[in-house]
C-alpha cells in the first residue's frame, strides 16, 4: 500500500470488495502505513461491501496500536458490520486481552447486540475466554440478556461445561432459575450434559434441584437417561425426587430403565426419594 501511494495511486479507489487503502493498511497491521493513508483525508469509517470498517479490519487481525491510531482519529468504535457484529465483539473472542482493554478504555456501548442477538460478553462465554469475561463484567455488561433461543449466558457456560466461566456468572448475579425457551434451567443443562462440578456449583447456589422443563423433566430424569452416574448420585443426594413423573408420565426410575442405564438405574433403586444430603456440598466454594 506504501509503495503505491508513493507512486501516486489513488487512495480512495476501491478494491471489488469494496476494501480501500486504509483497510488494506489496517489489516496489515503497519502504523507507518496507515498513518500515511490517514494524511490524505481519507474517510477513517469508510465501509467495504460487509460492512466492515478499518477499525474492524484491525481488531481483526489483533493489532493494538493500530486500532489505537485509528481511535485517535474518531474512527467509530460502534459501527456494526452488516452483521451487526461490532469491534468489540470481535475483540471479546480473542485469546489475549490488550486489544479489549483499548477498546473498553474508550467507552464503547458493551450491550450492544449483533443480528444473532449475541453481545461482547456472549461471545466471550460462547469462546470460553474467561479473562475477556472478567473485564468485560468488571464494565457492567449485563449477564441475563437473552439470544433468539431464550437463552441467557449462564445457561450456554452451563451446557458447555465451563465451570469457570458459571462461576463468575454467578458472583456477578447471573440469574440461576432463568430458564430456556423449552423450560430447560442452567442446572438441568448441566446435568443433561454429565457436568458434574457445575451441578455441584449450581445447587450450592440455590438452584432448584428439581425444577422441570416444558416437557416435565427433571435433571434428574435427563442425567439418568444418559448415565451420567457422578451427575445421578449427586442429584439423588441433593434432594432431587424421584417420584416425578414427566409429561409422559415416565419417571427418573423408568427412563434410566428404558434407555438400559443400569448404573444409574441402581442408584435411584438404592438412594429412592431419601434426600440424604452430599456431604460437605453446600460448603462455600472459598472452602
Amino acid at each position: 500500500v506504501r509503495l503505491l501511494l508513493e507512486a501516486g495511486a489513488d487512495p480512495y479507489i476501491n478494491q471489488a470488495n469494496g476494501m480501500n487503502s486504509l483497510m488494506w493498511a489496517a489489516a496489515s497491521g503497519d502504523t507507518d502505513t496507515v498513518s500515511m493513508v490517514l494524511g490524505t483525508g481519507i474517510d477513517v469509517n469508510a465501509r467495504d461491501d460487509e460492512g466492515c470498517t478499518a477499525l474492524c479490519y484491525a481488531v481483526r487481525n489483533n493489532s493494538t496500536r493500530v486500532a489505537e491510531l485509528l481511535l485517535r482519529h474518531d474512527a467509530d468504535i460502534n459501527a456494526a458490520a452488516n452483521d451487526g457484529k461490532t469491534v468489540l465483539m470481535t475483540a471479546s473472542e480473542m485469546e489475549t486481552t490488550d486489544l479489549l482493554h483499548a477498546l473498553l478504555a474508550r467507552s464503547p456501548v458493551i450491550d450492544q447486540t449483533d443480528k444473532a442477538g449475541l453481545t461482547a460478553l456472549s461471545y466471550a462465554v460462547i469462546r470460553g475466554r474467561e479473562q475477556n469475561l472478567r473485564l468485560l463484567l468488571e464494565n457492567r455488561a449485563r449477564t441475563n440478556i437473552r439470544d433468539p433461543a431464550g437463552r441467557t449466558l449462564i445457561s450456554i457456560a452451563a451446557a458447555n461445561g465451563n465451570r469457570n466461566i458459571v462461576n463468575l456468572l454467578v458472583k456477578h448475579h447471573a440469574d440461576i432459575a432463568t430458564r430456556t425457551g423449552d423450560g430447560n434451567t442452567p442446572l438441568i443443562l448441566a446435568a443433561d450434559s454429565g457436568n458434574a462440578g457445575i451441578v455441584i456449583q449450581l445447587i450450592r447456589s440455590g438452584a432448584d434441584v428439581n425444577a422441570r422443563n416444558s416437557n416435565g423433566n427433571t435433571a434428574l430424569m435427563l442425567a439418568a437417561g444418559k448415565n451420567h452416574i457422578e451427575t445421578v448420585r449427586i442429584l439423588l443426594q441433593s434432594g432431587a425426587k424421584t417420584a416425578i413423573r414427566n409429561n409422559q408420565r415416565k419417571r427418573a426410575h423408568d427412563i434410566a430403565a428404558a434407555s438400559g442405564s443400569r448404573e444409574s438405574l441402581a442408584l435411584i433403586e438404592k438412594q429412592g426419594s431419601s434426600g440424604a444430603w452430599l456431604s460437605g456440598i453446600f460448603r462455600s466454594s472459598s472452602d
